[in-house]
């Protein structure tokens, strides 16, 4: 499990499996983010414990692509109209992991891609080394550093 270590041998499927069974009622889960105490006290109440990890922007970015790609999915819309969250969630998971493996290969290719061939790379770089810069300095500016 990426994030778990110290957790065992919990795989990425048994954490899955864990989270789907966990009841979507409202106070059923709870964050644990201060100390020892809070996860004692979770333990005497009874409430279910599932050790994730954090996501980063990275992360919601990619789930983003993976949802956009899946809200135009013609498979995916129609599931979601025919059928109640619980019943799409079983209709769908299979095809949301192979996009997520789609999605994987083309960021492999891109990255090839921009490594093996030069004349992508010359094209590639500066206008992303750009949309860098000007994305930090927006940034900076907002947050009220003087510093640009």
């Amino acid at each position: 499990m990426r994030g778990g270590a110290g957790y065992g041998a919990t795989s990425d499927k048994q954490l899955q499996d864990a989270i789907y069974q966990i009841e979507h009622a409202q106070g059923v889960v709870k964050a644990i983010d201060q100390d020892t105490k809070q996860l004692a006290s979770a333990l005497i109440d009874g409430t279910k414990i599932v050790f994730g990890t954090t996501f980063t922007d990275e992360d919601r970015l990619f789930f983003d692509q993976i949802k956009a790609r899946a809200t135009s999915n013609s498979q995916v819309i129609q599931t979601a109209l025919a059928n109640p969250l619980d019943k799409f969630q079983l209709g769908v998971r299979k095809l949301i992991e192979d996009l997520m493996i789609q999605r994987m290969a083309e960021n492999d290719q891109i990255v090839t891609r921009y490594m093996d061939d030069g004349e992508f790379q010359r094209t590639a770089f500066p206008i992303l080394a750009k949309e860098i810069f000007e994305a930090v300095r927006a940034q900076q500016q907002s947050s009220g550093d003087g510093a640009v």
